[in-house]
């Protein structure tokens, strides 16, 4: 049960101090619509800052005491209403409170009891609204009188005894029953929401604190899970059913402010605007964002340009017939251990404004998207929604490591969330759609843990096909011995050890020898500078020039021309032909142009040639079938092959020898190859053993 909230006398002082704001403020023509319209309006919302400059005095008594002081603003609100509205049940919002409000969740304590506070906070579940009773009309079994009864902290209580003096008969609950009426009753609407500290104001492997936050009148319903809001409200205590006097918090809010989750919505200055003008018209731009992207880490300039324009993002688009087409650019990263690959999503987390870091091994589709649980705390064990990374990622970028850990139920949850941007939940009775406008970048391990060079790289890869085909870059990230690569890059991780222990000790005798030395290790541009420079690009909405895009439509129609004929093929589908679009416009907004030109089309080409090189090998013809999947036309050709071999030999089956003997004599077929083909078959169910010990295979 919630602790009752503090009750104060309202002082005539304040309620005339609210009435002297309101006629001072341009607030008095909110008061007179409230009066005509009232109910269908019926609350006013105030600019703390409004507040304060006409009456410190009031703005800090209502900081310090809101509830006696909203109730005496909500009487000095009836009290100027040009009709009688002394009974009117009219709400005072206050909005942008000032910073020494301000309050993280994991720092609210016993001394903002009773206190306005305001919070940053990320809306993780949310409850259907319900309707709470303010007063309850009952009425007694005894002689029919019907009396009213005052209801606190949403806790039913009914009347202690038939009052007398509502012309009752005076009997006590112990000798009379009551039987609440509830047309008679006075409502409002209300809602529970779970809220936590946003992910990006976490400081290292620190846990997000939760907060419990009630919204009451027309804020029921206005807030869902995903949301990022400022919650500005009154801190309550709450003890629970049993002994302990230890209490809880909760925040009965006074107003929701709703914020923006984007890079676009960062203040810049207009000196900044003019220093990234002029950096913008550098011919080498791109080459310094790239060097400034994880500059600890040596080598992979390809990958750290992808997701480089991930950040900057392609033009989301709503055509004429209403069909969408998303500009989020999605990531991933295949790689043997220990080739940084977590390091790259870690530092791109940091250098989002908004970004959301999760594991595969700790997440689950329940994690990635969205679960229905039950409130055990509300009515009955409602159903309610609670919002997962990709949900709360929404509006930024979405970094998800060890994505190969998760079950194949778990990432087939992703297909929606990754293509369509949203998530369509129907679970448990309830029936929602929640966005997830977000980038995905992905980091994966190989199949068996390290890359085999017996074995097809794309097969591999454990992820189903479905869900590698939505990546517009997939990156193979290697490990092999190379003694002047890993001289190179053993000289720069020791470089960059160094330059950190010079860092701790600057003012030292000596270190700006070992500082002069490493610069190399040093970033053309700080994180700070290199994401005020992305979202002052990102205003730009670049349009491809028609030599653009003819240059990209030669691209996919030569590739497309390789797999020309019967049996060739596939080499490359439309799905990589927007990711050429949305790398090129990501492009153009790098340079800050309006215009997507040939070199952006030029640059995209080649990031994902050699994403796509490194899947398939050089020298090879190339198809998308056994990139994204692992199997080849070729491969196809074989498993369909083999299984006929095994069909022709009827129910009794034929042994795994015999199968590569015909394999090889009728169609050339290596014995590795059948091997291969008979696992693969075994695996996916549509062979199966009649002789275990003698090797026999048969069709299911």
């Amino acid at each position: 049960m919630i602790s009752s909230a503090p009750v104060h006398e309202i002082a005539v002082d304040t309620v005339s101090r609210w009435e002297s704001f309101f006629q001072r403020t341009e607030y008095m023509q909110k008061v007179r619509e409230i009066a005509d319209l009232y109910p269908e309006l019926s609350s006013i919302i105030v600019d703390f800052q409004a507040i304060d400059h006409v009456d410190s005095d009031l703005a800090e008594q209502l900081l310090d005491h809101p509830d006696a002081c909203l109730a005496a603003g909500r009487e000095a609100i009836c009290n100027l209403m040009h009709q009688d509205m002394r009974h009117a049940s009219i709400a005072l919002r206050v909005t942008r409170l000032p910073r020494d409000a301000r309050v993280r969740i994991r720092d609210l304590r016993g001394r903002h009891i009773g206190r306005l506070v305001a919070f940053p906070a990320l809306v993780t579940r949310s409850v259907q609204p319900k309707h709470n009773i303010i007063i309850g009309a009952f009425q007694c079994a005894r002689c029919g009188q019907v009396v009213m009864e005052q209801m606190r902290d949403r806790a039913f209580q009914e009347p202690l005894e038939c009052y007398k003096d509502q012309d009752g008969c005076g009997r006590t609950s112990s000798s009379t029953k009551f039987r609440l009426i509830s047309e008679r009753s006075s409502t409002e609407d209300v809602q529970k929401i779970e809220c936590q500290e946003p992910l990006d104001d976490l400081v290292g492997g620190a846990s997000p604190a939760r907060m419990t936050v009630w919204l009451s009148g027309e804020l029921a319903g206005t807030v869902s899970a995903g949301a990022r809001v400022i919650v500005n409200g009154i801190m309550r205590t709450v003890r629970g059913n049993g002994k302990s006097a230890v209490l809880d918090a909760e925040v009965d809010a006074i107003s929701i402010e709703q914020q923006s989750q984007r890079f676009t919505d960062i203040e810049i200055t207009p000196e900044e605007e003019a220093e990234f003008e002029k950096a913008s018209k550098d011919p080498q731009i791109f080459d310094h964002l790239v060097s400034s992207i994880a500059p600890a880490i040596k080598g992979y300039e390809n990958e750290k340009a992808g997701l480089l324009l991930q950040l900057f993002g392609g033009v989301p688009k709503q055509l004429d017939d209403g069909s969408r087409r998303r500009g989020d650019i999605h990531i991933l990263l295949v790689g043997d251990p220990g080739v940084a690959k977590s390091q790259l999503l870690e530092y791109m987390s940091h250098l989002a404004p908004h970004g959301v870091y999760a594991s595969g091994k700790s997440s689950s589709g329940v994690g990635l998207t969205c679960a229905a649980t039950r409130d055990a705390d509300w009515g009955e064990g409602q159903w309610t929604l609670q919002a997962g990374a990709m949900v709360q990622a929404n509006g930024g970028n979405l970094f998800v490591d060890e994505l190969d850990k998760m079950t194949a139920e778990d990432r087939s949850a992703m297909h929606e969330g990754l293509e369509s941007q949203r998530i369509t939940v129907h679970k448990a009775g309830l029936d929602a759609t929640l966005p997830t406008e977000c980038s995905l970048a992905a980091a994966a391990n190989p199949k068996y843990g390290r890359f085999e060079d017996t074995e097809e790289l794309a097969a591999q890869i454990d992820l189903p096909d479905t869900l590698q085909s939505r990546f517009d870059l997939i990156y193979m990230m290697r490990d092999k011995p190379n003694l002047k690569v890993d001289r190179d890059i053993a000289s720069h991780i020791l470089q960059a050890h160094r330059r950190g222990g010079a860092l701790l000790n600057r003012y030292e005798v000596g270190m700006d020898a070992v500082m002069e030395d490493t610069a190399e290790i040093a970033p053309t541009y700080s994180m700070d500078w290199l994401r005020k420079y992305i979202a002052w690009s990102k205003r730009v909405i670049p349009v491809m020039t028609t030599t653009a895009a003819k240059l990209i439509e030669d691209q996919y129609v030569t590739i497309r021309a390789t797999g020309q004929g019967q049996d060739s093929s596939v080499p490359i589908t439309a799905r990589q032909l927007e990711g050429y679009v949305r790398l090129s416009e990501a492009m153009a907004r790098a340079r800050h142009s309006k215009a997507v030109e040939p070199r952006d089309a030029k640059l995209a080409i080649d990031l994902c040639e050699y994403a796509l090189q490194r899947v398939s090998g050089s020298g090879e013809s190339r198809d998308v079938d056994r990139i994204m999947s692992g199997t080849s036309k070729k491969d196809r050709s074989k498993i369909l092959l083999i299984l006929e071999i095994i069909r022709s030999a009827g129910r009794q089956g034929i042994s795994r020898t015999e199968v590569s003997e015909v394999a090889h004599e009728r169609h050339r077929i290596e014995e590795h190859e059948t091997a291969t083909v008979l696992t693969r078959l075994l695996e996916r169910g549509e062979i199966m053993y009649r002789d275990m010990n003698k090797g026999i295979v048969a069709v299911v």
